[in-house]
């Protein structure tokens, strides 16, 4: 009987956990990113060897790097830091499988650098010339845990191991709560933060996967906000100013998410003075604290591509608008056209394991329909007119700043198309689709469970779509 009763409620618990989508983050994508973390070679994740160093470099007290000049071997100066050589070493050896796609990886070499580590302490130049200029926040998760453990260990492969599992641990509690707060579109938003690629960055010393939970926290409770009908209490007036400064030290341009604020009613708050103090310290807060940074690592900024020059580029941009114009659709209707919406969702940017194009379809397919056929009630989605309009116009935003971005600092002068898009760079622009459409074409309950169903087993099965792809490409 009582063996009975334990399976019961063992059976009661995991049914629950498939169920409940908040409970389906934790205990079925979580799971599915760990696997990542162990099957992805080191330093395979996009910039991943970077990204680390970008980490270690915080780990040590120092959040801002130093110009490196000319290094041997690089055609133009590179800004990074001088750290401990062991750390570009260890990466080193994993250079040429990101460089030649056709290389696998050496098990045998994973294998010393955990046995037999490099100990060389002494400093030496090492480049992260595209994290170098990136906020602190998104890293105190792996700085931390690099931190702690080389007080303990040594082995840079260790830390990098613990980074990763630092970032999941970190990302998968913040889109935990952001699903648990959402009002409407929870299994929407599981379906955005469950692709391959979003796997991939929560369990990565990337500071994708904490810019993409902070996100995602952020519009929730914005939306809740708006939704519920009460005056906002003081722990949500802490949580939206703490997300939206947290998101002012984040990767660019996502500061631009604080925007939402705005369209939080007057009505919701207890006074006047509230509402303003609010929008000062969750508007303009993190805008100023952006800023800032922007002008501490002004120096820090550099081309890192051949032909590439920010101000001739900006010049060319401002007096040409219309070669823009056509640059952008030359880039998403013809050079970029198919790699941006497969490296939204499959793993070709990084590792280089593209999925089948049509595994790709299905899982938009399952995306777009968990967000449109909602039969979210009218209740809930009352007063979102102005969060539908500041969806729209803050995705346009980050989509222009995104491009404009990247084609200033890293698109040669004048190339008829932007180098270096990847669909990845859209993935915490996409939780605002959440709200914006949102039960727009919502349907009959009972099928949309039915959709919710198959999309579980949906998730499972791209997640080994993933597994089997990295496993052809790198062993």
């Amino acid at each position: 009987m009582k063996i009975r009763l334990a399976i019961n409620h063992i059976f009661n618990r995991v049914r629950r956990i498939w169920k409940d989508p908040a409970l389906f983050v934790l205990g079925v994508i979580a799971p599915l990113a760990f696997v990542l973390v162990i099957i992805v070679p080191p330093f395979q994740a996009p910039d991943e060897h970077t990204h680390f160093f970008k980490a270690v470099q915080l780990s040590e007290g120092r959040p801002i790097g130093k110009y490196l000049g000319v290094l041997p071997g690089y055609p133009l100066p590179l800004v990074g830091d001088m750290l401990p050589a062991k750390y570009k070493v260890t990466a080193d050896h994993y250079i040429d499988i990101r460089i030649h796609l056709a290389k696998k990886a050496d098990v045998k070499q994973i294998q010393r650098d955990f046995t037999h580590p490099s100990t060389e302490i002494r400093r030496i130049p090492s480049p992260f010339e595209n994290t170098v200029v990136y906020p602190p926040f998104a890293y105190i998760p792996q700085a931390l845990t690099i931190a702690v453990v080389n007080v303990f260990c040594k082995n840079p492969l260790v830390q990098m191991y613990a980074a990763r599992l630092s970032v999941l641990i970190v990302t998968t509690l913040l889109l935990f709560l952001a699903v648990r707060r959402l009002p409407f579109g929870k299994w929407a938003l599981v379906a955005l933060i469950a692709t391959p690629m979003s796997l991939l960055l929560i369990g990565s010393c990337s500071g994708d996967g904490v810019t993409m939970g902070v996100s995602a926290l952020f519009i929730a409770h914005v939306v809740a906000a708006v939704v519920n009908r009460n005056k906002l209490v003081r722990s949500e007036l802490v949580w939206i100013t703490a997300l939206a400064v947290a998101l002012g030290i984040c990767k660019s341009p996502y500061q631009l998410l604080v925007f939402l604020v705005l369209v939080i009613p007057l009505s919701r708050f207890t006074n006047r003075n509230t509402y303003y103090r609010t929008l000062a310290l969750a508007v303009a807060l993190p805008l100023a604290l952006a800023a800032i940074w922007a002008l501490l690592v002004k120096k820090l900024y550099l081309n890192i591509v051949i032909d590439s020059n920010t101000a001739n580029q900006t010049q060319y941009m401002l007096h040409h608008p219309l070669d823009f114009a056509h640059t952008l659709l030359r880039t998403y209707f013809g050079a970029a056209g198919d790699y941006v919406p497969r490296t939204f969702m499959d793993l070709s940017a990084g590792p280089s394991a593209p999925l089948p194009l049509w595994s790709v379809l299905l899982d938009y397919l399952f995306i777009a329909g968990l967000i449109l056929l909602e039969p979210v009630q009218t209740v809930l989605t009352r007063g979102l007119k102005y969060v539908r309009l500041a969806a729209v116009l803050l995705i346009g935003a980050m989509f222009m700043a995104l491009n404009t971005l990247l084609y200033v600092t890293f698109t040669p002068v004048m190339k008829p198309i932007i180098d270096g898009m990847q669909g990845r760079y859209f993935i915490p622009v996409s939780y605002l689709l959440v709200p914006l459409a949102g039960g727009s074409l919502a349907t009959d309950e009972k099928r949309y469970v039915r959709l919710v169903s198959v999309f579980r087993w949906v998730t499972i099965f791209m997640a080994c779509m993933a597994y089997l792809a990295l496993i052809k490409r790198y062993y």
